[in-house]
């Protein structure tokens, strides 16, 4: 007699996966928090010194200690780790310029110095973020548009706060966002002349006058927007000379 065979079931998901159970009393979210976490800031530490050309999976999983397999249970692939920090040191310095804007007072030279002061200090108290951010995402195709897509972002930004801060119009304008495109196009070059020594001066007279240019610029990018011509603001003279006439 030819046995019957079995009854077919359902079964649930939570019948089929396996159960994932606590190890020494960490979670299977918390430990996969951890590794992502030991996976960025392996990632950043070879991004920052040996750039995206020597940032392999493979080196980030030895540097790491990590099976590649914790790889990609976090990251898709290399450019989605490299993507990942850039984005984690973005946050970083968007939140220091957020916390520094919200006690500095109203000047305008007072808000421009609190953006620039909390800009340039980060990317200079380590310059692996400056690498990182200026430097680095420049080399592969992914991240460089991604580091357009974040500056057109921030340029944005900084065309809301001009119209704010100077009194222009409501919506988005040309000028102003020309003005705020050069600005952090400029800025970062800036930076990374200064960190290359090619620039003089300390890092407080490198704030000072970035912000005072950042005020001259955007102030005058403001007042050409409401009259339609250039403004006759002067930019501060550099090094104790006149402007010129």
């Amino acid at each position: 007699m030819t046995p019957s065979a079995p009854a077919a079931t359902s079964a649930t998901p939570a019948e089929t996966e396996p159960v994932q159970r606590p190890w020494r009393g960490v979670a299977p979210d918390d430990r996969r928090a951890e590794r992502r976490s030991i996976l960025l800031a392996t990632a950043f530490e070879l991004l920052g010194t040996d750039g995206w050309r020597g940032t392999t999976v493979r080196r980030v999983c030895e540097a790491s200690r990590l099976n590649p397999r914790y790889f990609y249970e976090s990251f898709d692939g290399l450019e989605s780790l490299l993507l990942a920090v850039f984005d984690e040191l973005m946050g970083e310095v968007t939140a220091l310029t957020t916390a520094t804007l919200a006690v500095a007072d109203g000047t305008p030279r007072a808000q421009a110095k609190a953006i620039v002061s909390s800009l340039i200090r980060f990317v200079t108290d380590d310059p692996r973020r400056a690498r990182i951010l200026f430097v680095e995402a420049l080399g592969e195709e992914r991240m460089g548009r991604h580091r357009l897509d974040t500056l057109h972002a921030t340029a944005q930004v900084i065309d809301g706060y001009t119209r704010r801060q100077w009194g222009g119009p409501a919506e988005p304008d040309r000028t102003t966002m020309v003005a705020a495109h050069l600005f952090m196009g400029g800025l970062s070059e800036l930076v990374i002349a200064w960190l290359d020594n090619k620039l003089e001066g300390t890092l407080d007279e490198l704030i000072d006058d970035t912000a005072a240019l950042m005020v001259s610029v955007m102030g005058s990018a403001a007042d050409r927007t409401r009259t339609g011509s250039p403004s006759t603001t002067s930019l501060p003279s550099v090094g104790g000379g006149s402007p010129p006439r």
